[in-house]
């Protein structure tokens, strides 16, 4: 099985090791590893449906859940898909500190992450 967790390291690595000088193209990478961490671990607990947006069916699964956990795995994906499509959107390092903060939130709650 595919060890998520790796995801959410090399995204931790990579800020850690980063500065706002050596590129944005490294922090839109960690809010993506980032993302993804918390997403597939955040899907597992899921029913998903064929007919609509598997990313959108996780996060209103989780409303019922645990409504902190779904604000927090949306927003997470607000500036994944900033991160990914939206060029004119600096992505700072902060904004990717922020991406690893959500993402471990919600790895933690989902077990998968030690505080």
């Amino acid at each position: 099985m595919f060890d998520l967790i790796g995801f959410y390291t090399l995204a931790y690595n990579l800020h850690t090791s980063s500065t706002e000088a050596i590129g944005e193209h490294i922090h839109r990478t960690v809010v993506g590893r980032a993302y993804y961490s918390a997403f597939l671990a955040a899907r597992e607990v899921c029913v998903l449906k064929s007919d609509q947006s598997v990313h959108q069916q996780v996060i209103t699964q989780w409303m019922s859940k645990n409504p902190k956990i779904a604000v927090k795995l949306r927003d997470l994906k607000d500036i994944r898909v900033n991160a990914d499509y939206d060029l004119s959107t600096r992505i700072t390092r902060t904004k990717a500190g922020k991406a690893l903060l959500l993402a471990k939130a919600v790895l933690v709650y989902t077990g998968k992450l030690g505080s």
